[in-house]
């Protein structure tokens, strides 16, 4: 399943404050670009559903909530780069718009030609001469008719007017791989129950980003920041590598706990960090992908397992 995620800037933003985000992007996703015009795209698609990548676009714009103010990008999530770009530009300041891919052409229908990217004032013009004015015209065309009048360009343009956009977001170039992170600031009241929500939610939030980047976490930093009184730490290595929340939660859970205990302090963030990381190849509650089985060996498989293992060569010839 395709899913990809825009962040329009809302108003023109430092080049420091860009890579602040960029960066933030790329602790829940490897696939990030960044275009000339400061708009980032973020590739979600390892989500197994459309609901699980709207979950991860939302944990990611609560964890940009710490690098930049709320209102700063406006978010559009899509089954390609063309259609997000167009949700995000239609948000509000500082909120997800969400197209899904099955109504991203009615969506996309009453937006003009000029939305197109690397449209041409010459197609503009013969469009135009056409009675085409919108996406929607555009999308309901017969594609051989604009193949006849021009070739490859106009089926090219058609098929962003109808939401379909193959173009792939391609991975991030770090100068150093970023841990995969979450952080949250603790609300009132911050009683024992309300830090371990909060706790799942970090949990929940790291699993996810784990998930999309294929990794496994083989030990967790929680760190709890205190109002005026800095940070305390604490590691703890995994029995296992997981992906799993409930397990990151168990092993999570103590250090909150003794970390609480050394400070006595009203905290006021807490930061939950996986090292150690591995790929994350058929870990529990991951979804797998099965790999489709041969014809040939299937029908070998069970002639061999019928009359016996000698009773049937593939490629060999039999005395």
């Amino acid at each position: 399943m395709r899913a990809i995620l825009c962040l329009q800037p809302a108003a023109p933003a430092s080049v420091t404050a860009l890579r602040a985000v960029f960066a933030a992007c790329v602790v829940c996703t490897p696939w990030v670009e960044r275009d000339p015009a400061g708009v980032l795209y973020c590739g979600l698609s390892r989500a197994p559903t459309w609901a699980a990548a709207h979950a991860l676009a939302a944990g990611l714009l609560r964890d940009l909530a710490a690098t930049a103010p709320p209102a700063a990008f406006q978010a559009g999530l899509a089954g390609g780069r063309f259609p997000a770009y167009c949700a995000a530009t239609q948000a509000t300041p500082g909120t997800l718009r969400l197209l899904p891919p099955e109504t991203a052409g009615a969506a996309l229908a009453p937006l003009p030609l000029t939305r197109l990217p690397g449209v041409t004032a010459a197609q503009l013009r013969l469009l135009y001469e056409l009675r085409i004015f919108t996406l929607g015209d555009l999308a309901a065309l017969p594609t051989p008719l604009l193949r006849a009048v021009d070739g490859a360009a106009l089926p090219t343009l058609q098929a962003l007017a109808r939401g379909d956009d193959a173009q792939p977001v391609q991975r991030a170039r770090l100068a150093a791989p970023l841990p995969p992170t979450a952080h949250a600031p603790v609300g009132h009241p911050s009683d024992a129950a309300a830090l371990l929500r909060l706790l799942d939610r970090l949990t929940a939030d790291l699993a996810a980003t784990l998930a999309v980047g294929g990794q496994a976490a083989g030990a967790l930093t929680l760190t709890v920041g205190f109002a005026g009184e800095g940070e305390l730490s604490q590691t703890v290595r995994l029995p296992d590598p997981t992906t799993v929340a409930a397990a990151l939660q168990t092993a999570a859970a103590p250090l909150l706990g003794r970390l609480l205990r050394a400070r006595r302090r009203r905290p006021a963030g807490l930061r939950l960090t996986a090292s150690r990381c591995c790929e994350a190849a058929a870990q529990p509650g991951l979804p797998t992908v099965p790999t489709p089985a041969d014809p040939l060996e299937t029908v070998v498989a069970a002639i061999r397992a019928r009359f016996g293992p000698q009773s049937i060569h593939v490629g060999v010839p039999v005395a």
